[in-house]
């Protein structure tokens, strides 16, 4: 009789604690689809800010200046006009976004990752060929302002991708090795192991 009474008044708390943990599991992973998602927007609004900041300043500087300062500025407009282009498609495809479980989540993240890792090594591509410019025999103005600019445009994207590239890698949740469901006489537990 003892156990029957013990059974009716602590099992509702058992099965409500064990919907309670489950609800924060799902809670979990969609806070880590707004940090996700912040991590994107704060990165494309860095681009973007970059971008229009070399435009208007190479645009204006190149006109004002001659030899390898007018190629570099000039190069520096003409290069954020493709880093304008890539900033607005990714603040208009985080916006249409749909994520509807933890799976895409990871996919998704798994994607984001593998695309800033291989940017950062199209960066290092665009500082080599920058350099080769700067060290090539038959120099010219133009050689060398677009080289300076290549290096200071692959540079700063260096920076950003392998930035995104770690923001996002730390946001990643890890898979779920184990789970251990404990029932005892004074509490009721899930334990998660990562």
């Amino acid at each position: 009789m003892i156990r029957f009474l013990f059974l009716c008044i602590f099992l509702p708390h058992c099965l409500l604690s064990q919907k309670d943990t489950i609800f924060n599991v799902q809670e979990y992973w969609k806070i880590n689809l707004n940090n996700q998602r912040s991590i994107n927007k704060s990165g494309m609004y860095s681009l973007l800010g970059w971008s229009c900041t070399n435009i208007v300043a190479g645009t204006i500087a190149s006109t004002q200046t001659e030899g390898s300062s007018h190629y570099f500025h000039q190069m520096n407009a003409m290069w954020n006009t493709v880093n304008l282009g890539l900033s607005i498609g990714g603040l208009l495809q985080e916006r249409k976004l749909k994520i509807e479980s933890l799976q895409d989540l990871n996919i998704r993240q798994k994607k984001l990752e593998k695309i800033f890792l291989i940017n950062g090594g199209l960066d290092l591509v665009y500082m080599g060929v920058g350099t080769g410019l700067l060290l090539s025999k038959n120099e010219t103005d133009t050689k060398q302002g677009y080289g300076q600019s290549l290096l200071l445009q692959g540079g700063f994207l260096m920076l950003f991708d392998g930035t995104m590239y770690f923001l996002h890698k730390n946001n990643r949740i890890k898979e779920i090795k184990n789970i251990d469901f404990k029932i005892g006489f004074q509490s009721v537990g899930v334990r998660y192991t990562f």
